[in-house]
Parts: C-alpha cells; sequence; structure tokens
C-alpha cells in the first residue's frame, strides 16, 4: 500500500532468510532498558551508513497501512495526550514520555500532545543529524521516545491528523476482532496472537516485492 518508497534500508543482526530487494545494514541493539534509544541509534546509524539524503521515513514492526498512501505525502501523526496525561505511573514508556516532554520544555518547546502514535513519520534526514547533536538519547533507564523528541526538536509542517481518525489500535485480546476501517492497524503480541494475524493474513493473502 505505500506508493513512492525509494530505498528500503534495515537495521538488523538478524534478517529474515525471506526477505528480499532492501539494503541490511547490520545495527545492534545495545540498551536493554530503553527500547526507543535503540530505535533511535538504528535510524542515525542508517542514514549515515547508507548515506541518506532528504526525507527519511521510519517504522517499526508493530504496525501495518490498510490502505494506499502516497509516502511522498505522509502526513505527521500526532495523539492527544499531553504530559499530565503520563504523570503519576510506573510504566517505562509514560516516564520516558515525560522526561521528552521535559527536555523538549528545557528547549524552549512545548507541546500539548505526543506524536508517538506508531505510524510511518517522515522527517528530512539532515535535520534528524543536526537536532540530535549533543542529545542524550542512547543512554540506560532513560532516553525519550523517538518521533515526539524529533517533532518537538524539527517542528511540525505540511499536513497534521489525529491518531484516532487515522489509525485503529489493537492491544488487548478482544480486539483482535475489533474494526479496522482507517489507514493504519497499530497492534500488539495480545492482539496479534488472538485474531489478527488471521485477518492480517486473510487481507494481504499474496506477498510483497520484498518476500521470497
Amino acid at each position: 500500500n505505500a506508493r513512492n518508497v525509494g530505498r528500503v534500508v534495515v537495521a538488523t543482526m538478524a534478517p529474515p532468510k525471506w526477505l528480499r530487494n532492501v539494503e541490511i545494514i547490520p545495527i545492534p541493539d545495545t540498551l536493554r532498558h530503553n527500547k526507543d534509544g535503540n530505535i533511535i541509534t538504528k535510524l542515525v546509524e542508517a542514514i549515515k551508513v547508507a548515506e541518506i539524503q532528504g526525507t527519511v521515513v521510519w517504522s517499526c514492526d508493530d504496525h501495518v497501512l490498510l490502505k494506499p498512501m502516497d509516502f511522498e505525502k505522509l502526513p505527521t501523526v500526532f495523539n492527544r495526550r499531553k504530559r499530565s496525561d503520563f504523570a503519576n505511573s510506573s510504566n517505562t514508556w509514560y516516564k520516558r514520555m515525560i522526561r521528552t516532554f521535559d527536555f523538549l520544555a528545557s528547549r524552549g518547546i512545548r507541546l500539548e500532545c505526543n506524536y508517538d502514535s506508531h505510524t510511518f513519520q517522515a522527517f528530512d534526514a539532515a535535520e534528524i543529524l543536526r537536532v540530535l547533536q549533543g542529545v542524550d538519547y542512547a543512554v540506560e533507564h532513560a532516553g525519550y521516545n523517538i518521533n515526539t523528541l524529533l517533532k518537538g526538536l524539527v517542528g511540525v509542517s505540511g499536513g497534521v491528523v489525529e491518531q484516532d481518525s487515522f489509525k485503529t489500535t489493537h492491544e488487548s485480546d478482544a480486539s483482535g476482532q475489533a474494526p479496522m476501517d482507517r489507514p493504519y492497524v497499530g497492534y500488539n503480541d495480545n492482539a496479534f496472537s488472538h485474531g489478527l494475524r488471521e485477518r492480517l493474513f486473510n487481507m494481504f493473502p499474496d506477498k510483497s516485492r520484498y518476500e521470497e
């Protein structure tokens, strides 16, 4: 469903045997307690090693694009939750979000929403390298949430849409059977193993050009 996609770079130490028509860059996960730190490191190193210029779109493995979308016109997707919505929680991801809001505030950037909606997000490669200079994202037990950090530092321009209007989220056993009527579907293992996997494979029975 992705249209106008250029080079596809996969940063991993263990590429699946069925993967083809992509560039593999071996970059390890070095942080045990900072998942976003690993992701940011991989994005930065992939830009450098692959000498990526212009627009770069990053993705992970827990969301699927259900409808055709022009990658040259990707909207910025935001989530309405602000700093106060993540307070008083022991959840590691929430703590990282608080730290992200506070770091941006220390730079004079005060956000009233976040951008970690697990959708494809577009950035300028050179801007990523520029704004991350001196940012301590690759540390244990801390770090920052990647999209909120980058959108905050770079600034948001172009089309902006709210997550709920653009994506359905499936993160429980029962939600594996919930409607999928928007461009994106996001999921976790609970939903994936309780019906969502079969639904997605039925929706996409044919292999893509990146599969053997």
